[in-house]
């Protein structure tokens, strides 16, 4: 699909392309992997994830950079935020 993106918007490269949340089915590193060719073969420039936790943010950063980070977060369930500051704080 990213291929028909670029083609539809008219442009030679994304700038960023995300890997918006896990399908639960597919391993995060296999995701990454995926990512990764789409940017050797110069579709996007760099690599984004959003809506992932703790581990699942690890495991995709064990395969691929990321540029961007977005986090969910929600103001009830803060295990998520907390353990992601933790691990930000093992990587700085």
């Amino acid at each position: 699909h990213a291929h028909e993106i670029v083609d539809r918007l008219g442009i030679q490269q994304l700038d960023l392309l995300y890997l918006h949340c896990a399908d639960g089915s597919t391993p995060i590193e296999q995701s990454a992997e995926a990512l990764m060719q789409l940017q050797a073969q110069g579709v996007t420039r760099y690599l984004g994830v959003s809506n992932l936790n703790a581990t699942q943010l690890e495991q995709f950063l064990s395969v691929a950079q990321s540029v961007s980070v977005q986090l969910p977060f929600n103001m009830l369930q803060q295990e998520n935020y907390l353990a992601m500051q933790s691990m930000c704080k093992q990587h700085q």
